[in-house]
């Protein structure tokens, strides 16, 4: 056994008055209160008792003004060893110094919820136990982060609508259709209040972009299809493959607190002042009268459309049929532009330079039906064409249509 050796520092005065001292506090120490106190002792000790919490962990709201959702969520406390008044638990929002709830005194809450965000549960136990002059207090702690989450879902219902879309509310699904027209866009929007302006906003968007000429899991062109805008903040939503579900998350910053919700459907053909004409009287389906120059005859005209992903590309389904029975087997025509603002047009045709304005008028040697155009414009002229004969409209493969499935919008 190892011996343990003190060296004294001090001087023979200062040994005098320590050791004076000592018993000074021996004998003080020994009065008949301070004896007393000294029997009953306290002392905390950490204890891991049996216990857990039960909750629903994922909750939805469609409640666009935060801080009035009313949630009520019911949290039940296992712990068989512990009094019910000796239960405390804390609801935190995650990310937050304070409790957002303090309850105590029982092994159900009903709590209402009011705000989206990420709630931290935090319970305390606390057991007593006292022996002769011991009182032995044990405490046990079980915290479970991230555990509640409020979070927006949207049912499209409140949404200011354009006729470019359809709402189906019993399905939950928002559809973009894909209607021509002038503009290159079409949106929808809803207004969100009450936010915190200092934390992110994430937002999940489920959506297929669908085609019903193409196959499910047909390749698309991967051009901006739907966009997102929160205030002044774009994102584009895209898919490469048709009909398949994509889940786009988004996170907003310096949204404000207080903001408009944007859903952009990006046209995928708009219309334009070029139309194909025929040289002679013929009618098509989707024909317009128009007057190409004062005392002319009058003409029919298919309209040709711009793609949204090639701005120099135009496409156009015009049905050509004869008003004449008696006329031949060959069509001509020519491709016309519209000029609304000086009420004239402009006539392009074939020259021997290729396609100048007045020239000679197209042939179409397969006669009447449906046909396909593709046109291509150097410097908004065009310069060249396809025609494919026995085409339908029906059968665009540049049109499609966005099918919305889910907006979720959650607060970190």
């Amino acid at each position: 056994m190892k011996k343990l050796k003190l060296i004294w520092f001090l001087s023979l005065k200062g040994k005098v008055l320590f050791f004076g001292g000592f018993w000074l506090s021996i004998l003080i120490g020994c009065s008949p209160e301070t004896v007393a106190e000294s029997e009953q002792v306290t002392s905390v000790v950490s204890q891991d008792f049996l216990k857990s919490l039960s909750y629903q962990s994922l909750h939805y709201s469609n409640e666009t003004s935060n801080g009035s959702l009313g949630i009520e969520i019911l949290i039940s406390i296992f712990a068989p060893e512990i009094d019910n008044e000796n239960v405390s638990l804390k609801i935190v929002k995650t990310g937050d110094v304070s409790a957002t709830f303090s309850l105590t005194g029982g092994k159900e809450f009903f709590q209402s919820f009011d705000e989206y965000g990420t709630y931290d549960l935090k319970l305390y136990l606390e057991k007593e136990i006292s022996l002769d002059n011991v009182t032995i207090i044990q405490r046990d702690t079980l915290i479970k982060e991230n555990a509640i989450n409020i979070r927006f879902l949207d049912d499209f219902s409140d949404y200011s609508l354009s006729d470019d879309w359809s709402v189906f509310p019993i399905n939950g699904n928002l559809i973009g259709v894909d209607n021509i027209n002038t503009e290159s866009e079409a949106s929808i929007q809803k207004s969100f209040s009450g936010f915190d302006a200092d934390k992110s906003i994430k937002i999940d968007v489920t959506y297929r972009i669908y085609n019903d000429n193409l196959s499910k899991g047909a390749s698309l062109n991967y051009e901006n299809k739907l966009g997102l805008k929160v205030n002044d903040q774009n994102f584009y939503l895209k898919s490469n493959v048709n009909n398949e579900q994509i889940v786009r998350t988004v996170n907003l910053y310096n949204h404000g607190g207080d903001f408009d919700l944007k859903l952009i459907k990006y046209k995928s053909m708009i219309e334009t002042p070029w139309k194909i004409i025929s040289e002679t009287a013929i009618s098509n389906t989707s024909s317009v009268t128009l007057t190409t120059s004062p005392g002319t005859s009058l003409v029919t005209s298919a309209t040709l459309y711009q793609l949204s992903e090639a701005s120099n590309v135009l496409v156009g389904y015009p049905n050509f049929t004869y008003v004449d029975a008696d006329q031949l087997e060959t069509i001509f025509f020519n491709f016309y532009y519209e000029d609304t603002a000086s009420s004239s047009g402009y006539t392009f045709g074939l020259t021997s330079d290729g396609i100048e304005m007045d020239g000679s008028a197209f042939k179409l040697t397969r006669g009447p039906g449906n046909y396909f155009f593709k046109v291509n414009l150097e410097n908004g002229i065009p310069s060249r064409y396809e025609a494919t004969f026995g085409v339908l409209d029906e059968s665009n493969p540049y049109k499609f249509d966005i099918y919305i499935e889910s907006i979720e919008l959650s607060v970190p």
